[in-house]
C-alpha cells in the first residue's frame, strides 16, 4: 500500500529539493500558514525567490520532484505575463490527506513586490533566506487609497445595472436569471463597500475571507443572502442588500470618491 505523506513530510521534501539548488533565495509558506488559519483542509501555499534567470529551472526540478515522490494528478501553470507578475503552477498530487494541493509561485529577485505586506498577506513562515529578500512591510496609504478610489468608482457606477436586471427577473418569476445578478451586486458592489469600510487595505479581495474581518451582523447578511433557495428569498434579501449598499455609498463618499 503507497504511503500517505502528510503536510510536515511534503515540507521537508520540497524544502530539501529547493536547498539543493543555488539559484533558489528564499523560501515561504504564504496563505493559512501565513494569516493564522491553518488546518488540516489548507493547501501548500510555497513562495519562492530566486535569480531572474532560473525560473524555469526551479519549476522543472519542483516538477520532477512531486512526480518522482508523489505522482501528479493534475496541474496547471497560469499563462504569463500573470497579473502579479510571478511564474504560478497549481499541483493536484496523489498520496496526501484529501483537498491537499500545492500553489507555487516562482518570484524574481528582481520583482519589486513580492507579496511581503502583513496587513493583506499576514506573516509568511519563513522555510530558508540565503538573503533577508523579503522584508515586511505594510500598505501604503497611498497605494490603498488610489486602489479604494478606483474600486469605489467601479462599484457605485454601475450598480444601478445589477439592481434593475435583479429586479426584473424577480418581476418574471425567474429565478435562475435573477439570482447570478443578485450575486453579481453582492460581491462587485456591496462586497467593494463592505471591505472599504471594514479592511481597506483588502479592499480588492472580493468576499474571501469576508467572516474573519466583518462584523457579525455584516457577514450575517452576505451569510443570508448566500443561503437564498428561492424568489421569495432572494427578493426581500435584495432589499437588504441594497438598503445597506446606499447607506454605505453615502457613508463611505467623503473618504472614497
Amino acid at each position: 500500500m503507497n504511503p500517505v505523506y502528510s503536510r510536515e513530510d511534503v515540507r521537508a521534501i520540497l524544502e530539501k529539493t529547493l536547498l539543493d539548488m543555488p539559484s533558489v533565495i528564499a523560501a515561504v509558506e504564504g496563505g493559512s500558514a501565513a494569516t493564522g488559519y491553518l488546518d488540516r483542509y489548507s493547501d501548500l501555499d510555497l513562495e519562492v525567490v530566486c535569480e531572474d534567470d532560473a525560473v524555469e529551472t526551479v519549476i522543472d526540478r519542483i516538477t520532477e520532484t512531486l512526480a518522482e515522490r508523489f505522482g501528479i494528478l493534475r496541474m496547471f501553470r497560469v499563462p504569463e505575463p500573470a497579473w502579479h507578475g510571478f511564474s504560478q503552477v497549481f499541483y493536484q498530487v496523489d498520496r496526501v490527506p484529501p483537498l491537499y494541493y500545492i500553489d507555487f509561485a516562482v518570484i524574481k529577485r528582481s520583482i519589486p513586490d513580492k507579496f511581503t505586506e502583513t496587513d493583506r498577506h499576514g506573516h509568511a513562515v519563513v522555510w530558508f533566506e540565503r538573503e533577508h529578500v523579503l522584508v515586511e512591510t505594510q500598505s501604503s496609504s497611498s497605494d490603498i487609497l488610489a486602489r479604494g478610489k478606483r474600486l469605489f468608482k467601479q462599484a457605485t457606477s454601475t450598480d444601478f445595472l445589477m439592481v434593475l436586471e435583479t429586479r426584473k427577473n424577480i418581476a418574471r418569476g425567474n429565478f435562475t436569471e435573477a439570482f447570478p445578478n443578485f450575486y453579481r451586486f453582492l460581491a462587485a458592489h456591496l462586497g467593494v463597500l463592505l471591505n472599504l469600510k471594514h479592511r481597506p487595505a483588502k479592499a480588492d479581495f472580493g468576499l474571501r475571507y469576508s467572516y474573519r474581518d466583518y462584523p457579525e451582523a455584516d457577514h450575517a447578511l452576505v451569510q443570508a443572502a448566500m443561503q437564498v433557495s428561492n424568489l421569495a428569498e432572494l427578493s426581500a434579501t435584495f432589499d437588504l442588500l441594497v438598503s445597506r449598499f446606499e447607506a454605505l455609498k453615502a457613508e463611505l463618499a467623503a473618504d472614497w470618491s
